[in-house]
């Protein structure tokens, strides 16, 4: 399953955190585009971004953010939290 599929999935669920060190610990690609992802679970409002593979604007609007950690810090998610 894609990241981006599971952190949606888990965002409407209700869920409130998610190991991502899988992800992030083996990326393959851009460091931006897994940031993008984490964007997409904490933020309320997400602006259209191809740099981070979001195609178009996403509104969670009462949806609850959900916060990516990585037990190992090996990750830059563990360090991508702006607040």
């Amino acid at each position: 399953m894609h990241f981006c599929v599971l952190a949606k999935a888990l965002r409407t669920s209700g869920g409130n955190h998610i190991h991502a060190g899988t992800v992030a610990s083996k990326l393959e690609g851009k460091c931006e585009i897994t940031l993008g992802f984490a964007d997409s679970l904490r933020d309320d409002f997400i602006e259209k971004d191809q740099n981070c593979v979001m195609f178009f604007a996403q509104n969670w609007v009462f949806m609850p953010g959900v916060y990516t950690y990585d037990f190992r810090r090996y990750s830059c998610l563990a360090y991508a939290c702006p607040n």
